[in-house]
C-alpha cells in the first residue's frame, strides 16, 4: 500500500521473489537485516512523497518510480491479475 492504495498484493511467501511493483521492490531494496550481505548496498526511494492530502491525479508513485510514463501522470493504475493470487496496480508492469 501507498499513500492509502493497494498497489500490489502477492501472498507473503512470494513477495522476495516475485513482486512486481516498483514501490514493493523498492521497500525489499531498503531493506535491513543483521545477517544480510555487508557488500550489498541499502538502496532508498528517490525524492519525497507527496502529501497524503494532496495525492497526484493518475499514479500515486510516479514522481518516485524510475519507470514512470506520461500515462502514468493521467490515469490511475488499476489492480490486474498478473497470476494467480498476484495483482499489481501499475501500468509499466501490465503493459510490459
Amino acid at each position: 500500500m501507498y499513500l492509502g492504495n493497494i498497489v500490489e498484493v502477492i501472498p507473503g511467501e512470494d513477495v522476495a521473489k516475485k513482486s512486481l511493483h516498483p514501490y514493493t521492490q523498492a521497500l525489499l531494496g531498503a531493506q535491513f537485516s543483521i545477517h544480510m550481505d555487508q557488500e550489498k548496498k541499502i538502496e532508498s526511494i528517490e525524492s519525497e512523497a507527496p502529501s497524503p492530502l494532496d495525492v497526484p491525479h493518475g499514479c500515486p508513485f510516479q514522481n518516485r518510480c524510475e519507470h514512470c510514463m506520461e500515462k502514468c501522470r493521467t490515469i490511475r493504475p488499476v489492480l490486474t491479475e498478473v497470476e494467480s493470487g498476484h495483482e499489481v496496480a501499475c501500468h509499466y508492469v501490465t503493459e510490459k
